[in-house]
């Protein structure tokens, strides 16, 4: 969990990078019915989402926490 958009791809790519591990990348400009579809159906490995993105997909339902079994909220020092 990432608190600004360009975190997301910038985590994301470092993570794909030195894994080889799946990652979603969600944030308000590229959230999608047909990803968000496939993050439940378990096709990748980690989320990188920013923090307001992930609170409205909570919200509305449209993701399960259970599915995780490790959050790490990067910067969360600047939360309020």
């Amino acid at each position: 969990v990432v608190d600004r958009i360009p975190l997301v791809f910038q985590q994301a790519d470092y993570l794909q990078y030195e894994t080889g591990l799946r990652v979603c990348r969600v944030c308000g400009e590229n959230k999608k019915i047909k990803t968000l579809r496939k993050l439940n159906e378990g096709k990748y490995d980690v989320l990188v989402v920013t923090a307001g993105c992930l609170v409205s997909m909570l919200e509305r339902e449209q993701l399960d926490l259970r599915l995780f079994c490790t959050i790490v909220v990067d910067e969360c020092h600047h939360t309020t």
